[in-house]
């Protein structure tokens, strides 16, 4: 993760407190909007894609061969983050 990235997650949430135990409704947004401002590294192009019916981002390095992949399944525990 660049300097730059880490940076900023870890200034914001230094700056805000995120109620985990609130409504995961509620709190989802909140949390997005933490960290909507954190950069992607240069070079990383974003598709929304699908694998069967769940939605999901496709994150293409440039460089990266097309016929590999690796597939992440974010922990959020159903309560905050997303794609």
């Amino acid at each position: 993760m660049p300097h730059q990235a880490l940076d900023a997650i870890l200034t914001s949430l230094r700056n805000n407190s995120l109620d985990l135990a609130a409504d995961p409704a509620a709190a989802r947004p909140l949390y997005e909007a933490m960290f909507a401002d954190v950069p992607l590294p240069g070079g990383i192009s974003v598709e929304p894609g699908h694998l069967g019916a769940v939605p999901g981002l496709w994150l293409q390095p440039g460089a990266a061969p097309r016929d590999q992949v690796i597939l992440y399944l974010h922990g959020g525990a159903y309560v905050i983050g997303s794609a």
